[in-house]
């Protein structure tokens, strides 16, 4: 069992997941955006998972709801749910088209979404194919919407260590997306011309599961 939850203030809106120590090698790091005169911001992901008696699993259950119940009282969007499938999911579904793309142009979410826009729709709409076959609800209107949303400044973290010619995790997000649709037979030309673009550039993906 996990919990996530999704966090918003004005129009600054990140979504924040948990997973246990064991997550996939996909799971990212924060990404990283800030606007003028304001300090720069992280998604900061969270672990939680429960896996003893059920007394355990409800003292937890009830220790995330309560802080909830504060970051809401902050003025913050939060939502608890439980389902694995779809944190992980939902989460990639926004994060492989940031990374590819942002890392690509090398340039911020802003750029991407006006010049990118139909390679955009198209990553999103290829993971939310993929997540469908793994058993996860996607939506690839409600993506697309919040990519619009978030600040034009907005960079992925594969985006700033490509730029200082650091490994990047292209492989465990992309490639993630790649290796999983040919699993389920599901073409995804976009994507996979993205990822065989930036492997192409190098350096080298770093496939270390943190």
């Amino acid at each position: 069992m996990r919990w996530w939850c999704r966090c918003s203030t004005g129009s600054s809106t990140s979504r924040c997941c948990g997973t246990d120590t064991r997550r996939p090698p996909w799971w990212p790091r924060p990404s990283t955006w800030s606007r003028p005169g304001s300090r720069r911001r992280r998604c900061v992901t969270t672990a939680l998972s429960p896996r003893s008696s059920s007394t355990a699993v409800e003292d937890l259950r009830n220790r995330v709801e309560r802080l909830a119940q504060a970051l809401q009282q902050a003025g913050l969007d939060v939502r608890v749910g439980d389902d694995e499938g779809a944190i992980l999911w939902g989460k990639l579904n926004f994060l492989a088209p940031l990374t590819l793309l942002t890392t690509h142009e090398d340039a911020a979410a802003g750029v991407v979404r006006e010049r990118r826009r139909k390679e955009l729709a198209a990553v999103i709409a290829e993971v939310a194919g993929v997540a469908r076959a793994e058993g996860a609800p996607a939506d690839e209107h409600g993506v697309l919407q919040f990519f619009d949303r978030v600040p034009a400044r907005m960079q992925s973290s594969m985006q700033r260590a490509a730029a200082a010619g650091r490994p990047t995790e292209l492989d465990a997000i992309g490639g993630a997306v790649v290796r999983r649709a040919a699993r389920h037979g599901i073409p995804v030309p976009v994507t996979a011309r993205l990822v065989d673009q930036l492997r192409a550039r190098g350096p080298a993906s770093s496939q270390e599961t943190r």
